[in-house]
């Protein structure tokens, strides 16, 4: 076989990949935003993380073992290289968030926060080091009992529970997925009245504790911070 016809296969099968890539790509995946912020962290420091370093002062400093060290590499490397639209796997309809959203936590939100699952990723990809979530959209990295309060938090029918995490925690806001709000979290915000409703849309709830109550209380931010890259969604 010539060296033109193995070009031009070549060129097909790449090109084929890529038309897989773009009409096949995943709309769920949350977790691939925290891999892409292990990827940065590689490039920054030159080193893989060891522990759930993003997350709220109770779990950052648990031992952790980063197995996907390389794709987040490669997925970073792609991101910052074409843009975070050309990796594989960003969904293309990010969950429980809409731009308006991120925009205002971007902007508005900063210190601890008590987040739903899907959108643990997210935030530490374009808000961290401002905001600490309490889940990182993975539940390897806690410990049982972590993650149990942490379920009983955000997704108990009772505000006890709510209650005890966000002072152990010293949470400063809570942001939710609107169905979550809707759900769970309306129904028990009689109890937890230091917290008050500060942003809302058809995808996203912020709620945000009163000044002086915690650690930290609403502080203005502008764009993804110490990142490279667009703070927009893709």
């Amino acid at each position: 076989m010539s060296s033109d016809r193995v070009l031009l296969a070549l060129a097909v099968v790449l090109s084929v990949m890529f038309i897989a890539i773009v009409c096949f790509r995943p709309t769920g995946t949350v977790d691939v935003w925290w891999t892409l912020e292990v990827g940065d962290y590689i490039l920054a420091e030159g080193d893989v993380p060891r522990t759930a370093l993003w997350t709220i002062e109770a779990v950052r400093d648990l031992p952790y073992v980063c197995h996907g060290w390389l794709p987040a590499l490669m997925f970073s490397s792609a991101a910052n290289t074409l843009g975070v639209d050309a990796v594989p796997g960003v969904p293309t309809l990010p969950p429980d968030v809409t731009s308006r959203g991120l925009e205002f936590i971007n902007r508005h939100v900063k210190g601890n926060v008590l987040n739903s699952y899907s959108l643990g990723g997210l935030l530490i990809y374009f808000t961290y080091p401002q905001i600490r979530v309490s889940m990182d959209s993975r539940a390897d990295p806690y410990p049982p009992a972590y993650y149990a309060a942490y379920q009983n938090a955000l997704y108990g029918t009772t505000a006890r529970a709510t209650r005890a995490f966000v002072n152990r925690h010293a949470i400063d806001h809570i942001i939710v997925a609107r169905r979550t709000y809707e759900r769970i979290v309306r129904p028990k915000l009689s109890e937890l009245s230091d917290f008050r409703l500060v942003y809302q849309d058809e995808l996203t709830v912020v709620l945000s504790r009163m000044a002086g109550t915690a650690s930290g209380g609403m502080r203005l931010r502008l764009s993804r911070p110490t990142r490279s890259g667009s703070s927009a969604l893709p």
